[in-house]
């Protein structure tokens, strides 16, 4: 159980992603592929298979406008990049993603995931700015929003 994958969890996602194809639901395919990309880079059984879905996920041009699609989409992204060490691909993707949060206001939210991806990303991309070299850069990422926004970002 690597990662608090469950043995089945493969087979849950292969499933709902054809019940999803099948009945048209094109965004929830995205959110799937998304997890399906990150599942096959984190487990590392094929990472270059987990990179197809990922890169599959833009191909849904009415999930691009769509940030409760793209903000989960950018979080499985950026958090493959981190597994995989392309830090460099997370400084150019999560100013995108909090870009796409700070502007629909929902710093707050947590896209169906169990760590708020506002934070997580801010955090993320300071972190590896600093990792690339620019540590002047990293620490003002890494410290970028005020800490009396944190309370309401962890969930109880």
């Amino acid at each position: 159980r690597r990662l608090g994958f469950s043995e089945d969890y493969l087979a849950l996602l292969l499933e709902a992603e054809a019940l999803d194809e099948e009945l048209g639901e094109d965004k929830k395919r995205v959110r799937v592929r998304s997890v399906l990309g990150f599942y096959y880079i984190a487990r590392g059984s094929d990472p270059q298979l987990g990179w197809d879905y990922l890169d599959s996920c833009v191909g849904y041009p009415e999930s691009i406008q769509d940030v409760a699609v793209l903000v989960p989409v950018g979080y499985d992204l950026c958090t493959s990049c981190l597994v995989s060490g392309d830090w460099k691909r997370i400084n150019r993707t999560a100013p995108t993603i909090i870009g796409l949060i700070e502007g629909s206001r929902t710093q707050t939210e947590f896209y169906d995931r169990h760590i708020n991806p506002y934070s997580y990303l801010l955090a993320m991309w300071g972190v590896t700015t600093g990792a690339c070299g620019d540590f002047v850069q990293g620490e003002s990422r890494f410290f970028q929003m005020p800490l009396w926004q944190w309370g309401p970002l962890f969930r109880p």
